[in-house]
């Protein structure tokens, strides 16, 4: 009977079945035990299940292999890694035991499992491909089917839409290019597309750049769009995982010691040639469905590696790092938040209400958990952390200040009326400082600062020489920590390296190109557009889809405008529980037009545009017409009377309720 099961850590030992070997183990096996044999050299993962067979007085043991496996079948620390989360894997050449953390039937079903299969295509097994029309994969098929064509004839409207509208390969925010930048480059950027189609190799990758940088009028070269240019025309030979030093480095970097690809990381086109080489001859699949799978598993070592842990020992008593038999508890699928992160995006994305979400999986990933479909107990939560000072909120503004933000000098009036200035703490400071007394005492899990429009305020002056020291590797216990002596307290300052930093940003107010480099270079930046199936939900509203509306007004402001000033779901989601005509029209009318008249600055045509206007037939379905006609302008004005760019338009208040003015938005 099978009381325990052992992994030990081997080296790059070879066994032999019905072989009995002997080794002096640490613990208490017995009889019948089983034990995996695990190969600490690269390629690592379980590489022979043995039994033991027979016990002895001086500790040593008696085991015999059942079954052993080459590289192309065993089960690889990767997938162990996927599968148990809470084991800790033997890391050097030695033989260690570890004890059972996971029973029987689960290792030994997975052992199974992996029979015949090459440890890669184990672990890729593990993601599934989600197929459904509207899914990323298959926009994905019908971009690359639509490039096949549209690369025979590169008008310049395939051309534009090549640069600036293939989201479907991949998402490149903040690298984004815009439909006029795509004009004013017309011709160069038609010639790097003709390149990659000619010749996608590493040497033209190289050319292009050299490209780009003397010939287009971009600032800086944008890496990951040219990549994807790559990735649509040839998705045999490039995966769609376009960032050159993040994501794609780190998947080639886990997979070639599988793969037998000897050559190290060099370059993002010849790195993708190797692995796609090695990867197709071991998939049936079409090569969408590997690339899906690929940035899903990318996706995963980029994230879920990172899961926060709490250690126990076997007794289930509190342990040190430095126990020496640890096993790990984690939490649920919840994602390491980076120390610094912008969400941003266009208004009503729910940029705000997300930081809610964020800041609790931070303070209270338990609770979170626990809670997460029910809004009202999450905000509850917010609300006391915030009163708890575990969670800080400031907006920023033209006028907020260093003196606001760090500390400053405030003036009181003593006993005898005399005017003192006495040193302030602000709401960074005081954040700072509640974290760094925590840690003295030993207490947590950690704070979270959430800064809303942080693109407001005059970043140079706020933070002023703190914007260095919220730098991960800066921060107090960093790999290369500083800290400064601040200007009014005299006070030696330090960011201490667990409190968070959330911000939120508004595209419309000013563009991500714009926004300060210091802050830039400090902060990941988490894109939030709209969500058309939040909207999907909305059930028609005599016969309007309100998905389709906002939609095709969105597509329209791209193309007049950019993406950045779109409209965002959060404006509608009112009709979730009221699908009414009555609410839709005044969310259209004290909403939705007031923010497309700040958009175009009251330019009535280009709102009408937006709003499909200039499509109706009906002209009593126009939600803004003219208010005057020639000979009336002419009455009232005199013949000669002109000014140029001025409309005489109003809004149309009889369309606001009728349904036919909001289907003829996204309808002829």
């Amino acid at each position: 009977m099978i009381d325990k099961v052992y992994v030990y850590g081997i080296g790059n030992e070879e066994y032999s079945m019905d072989v009995i070997y002997n080794e002096i183990v640490e613990g208490s096996p017995k009889v019948g035990d089983l034990f995996f044999l695990f190969k600490v050299i690269k390629p690592r993962g379980i590489v022979a299940k043995a039994e033991v067979i027979n016990l002895y007085d001086d500790g040593s043991i008696q085991f015999k292999i059942n079954e052993s496996r080459n590289k192309d079948s065993f089960v690889s620390e990767l997938l162990l890694q996927h599968q148990y989360p809470r084991y800790v894997w033997p890391k050097r050449k030695s033989y260690i035991p570890h004890d059972a953390i996971v029973s029987y039937a689960d290792l030994n079903q997975l052992w199974d499992e992996s029979r015949n299969k090459h440890p890669v295509v184990q672990m890729l097994n593990q993601f599934k491909v989600n197929k459904d029309p509207n899914s990323w994969y298959k926009k994905y098929v019908d971009f690359v089917a639509w490039f096949k064509e549209a690369r025979v004839n590169l008008t310049d409207e395939n051309v534009i839409k090549i640069w600036s509208d293939a989201d479907a390969i991949s998402s490149i925010a903040p690298q984004r290019i815009k439909p006029e930048q795509c004009i004013e480059n017309i011709s160069v950027l038609r010639k790097i597309v003709e390149k990659i189609i000619e010749s996608p190799t590493p040497t033209t990758h190289k050319e292009i750049k050299d490209l780009w940088r003397n010939d287009t009028t971009f600032n800086l070269v944008l890496h990951v769009a040219i990549n994807r240019i790559f990735a649509m025309n040839d998705s045999h030979r490039f995966t769609s995982i376009v960032s050159e030093g993040k994501y794609f480095k780190k998947l080639y970097q886990e997979l070639i010691p599988y793969l037998d690809i000897t050559m190290k990381y060099d370059n993002w086109v010849e790195s993708n040639i190797a692995l796609k080489e090695a990867l197709n001859s071991l998939f049936n699949i079409d090569d969408v469905e590997l690339n899906t799978l690929l940035w899903e598993l990318a996706d995963y070592l980029e994230n879920g590696g990172r899961t926060e842990v709490q250690i126990e020992n076997t007794n289930n008593q509190k342990s040190t790092l430095n126990e020496t038999k640890p096993i790990f508890k984690v939490r649920e699928n919840i994602k390491c938040s980076p120390l610094n992160q912008i969400l941003y995006g266009p208004p009503g994305t729910g940029k705000t209400y997300t930081t809610i979400n964020k800041a609790l999986q931070i303070v209270a990933p338990d609770f979170y958990l626990e809670n997460k479909d029910n809004r009202e107990k999450l905000k509850a939560r917010f609300d006391e952390l915030l009163n708890n000072n575990r969670i800080g909120f400031v907006t920023f503004h033209q006028s907020f200040s260093y003196e606001d933000f760090v500390e400053g000098l405030k003036a009181s009036t003593t006993e005898d009326k005399q005017i003192s200035y006495d040193v302030e703490d602000g709401i960074f400071k005081s954040m700072c400082n509640s974290v760094s007394e925590k840690l003295l005492t030993n207490i947590n899990e950690k704070r979270v600062l959430i800064i809303d429009e942080i693109n407001r305020g005059n970043i140079s002056n706020i933070f002023g020489e703190l914007i260095t020291l919220i730098e991960p590797s800066k921060r107090s216990g960093g790999s290369e920590s500083l800290s400064v002596k601040l200007p009014y307290s005299k006070e030696t300052f330090s960011v201490p390296s667990n409190l968070h930093i959330i911000g939120t940003m508004n595209t419309a107010d000013k563009s991500l190109a714009q926004l300060d480099i210091a802050l830039r270079r400090r902060f990941e930046f988490v894109e939030m557009m709209t969500n058309y199936e939040l909207l999907k939900g909305i059930s028609d509203i005599e016969g309007i889809n309100v998905a389709k509306l906002v939609k095709t007004m969105n597509q329209r402001i791209e193309l007049l405008y950019d993406r950045e000033h779109t409209i965002g779901h959060s404006f509608f989601l009112p009709l979730l529980g009221n699908p009414s005509l009555q609410l839709l029209a005044e969310i259209f009318e004290l909403q939705i037009l007031p923010l497309l008249e700040e958009y175009f600055f009251e330019d009535w045509e280009r709102v009408g545009q937006v709003l499909g206007d200039h499509l109706k037939d009906n002209h009593d379905l126009r939600f803004i017409v003219e208010q005057f006609g020639n000979s009336e302008i002419a009455e009232l004005m005199g013949d000669d009377w002109e000014v140029q760019g001025i409309q005489p338009y109003c809004r149309n208040q009889e369309a606001f309720k009728n349904p036919q003015a909001y289907i003829g938005v996204y309808t002829r």
